[in-house]
């Protein structure tokens, strides 16, 4: 083989192992209390856990980093959380849906919603849409 040919295929090879593709959501993002209680619904199964999401809005965070998601609460280090591989099924300007495997044999479907800088996760049953902005941008 030729040195030439050699050099082409450490090239490729090292472009198949290079860095993970960066996604728009990447980072580390913290449910905003005030977006979600300022765009709280009327709905009547809302109006029965307000007081409850009033006190615990806020408390949750969300790490995207290369195909790894981890999902937990301000009293938990991000460290002692298991992490889940996601993969991004669609994303445009107006939103991301991933999937995130659970384990060998489940899956579960999220669709994010952008808006202004943050995204949001629309919790139909009770009528609200809850918020998170990006604490760490993407590295």
């Amino acid at each position: 083989m030729s040195m030439k040919f050699n050099v082409v295929i450490i090239i490729m090879l090292s472009g198949c192992m290079s860095k993970h593709e960066i996604t728009s959501i990447e980072g580390l993002w913290k449910s905003n209390k005030e977006m979600t209680i300022r765009h709280f619904s009327d709905n009547g199964k809302l109006v029965k856990i307000r007081t409850f999401l009033e006190r615990n809005l806020g408390d949750l965070q969300f790490s995207f980093k290369g195909n790894q998601a981890k999902i937990f609460f301000n009293d938990i280090p991000e460290n002692e959380v298991e992490a889940q591989t996601f993969s991004v099924i669609e994303s445009n300007k107006d939103r991301i849906t991933i999937v995130i495997s659970l384990s060998a044999y489940q899956e579960h479907i999220v669709t994010y919603y952008w808006s202004n800088g943050c995204f949001y996760l629309v919790q139909k049953e009770y009528g609200y849409n809850e918020y998170f902005c990006r604490l760490i941008p993407n590295e």
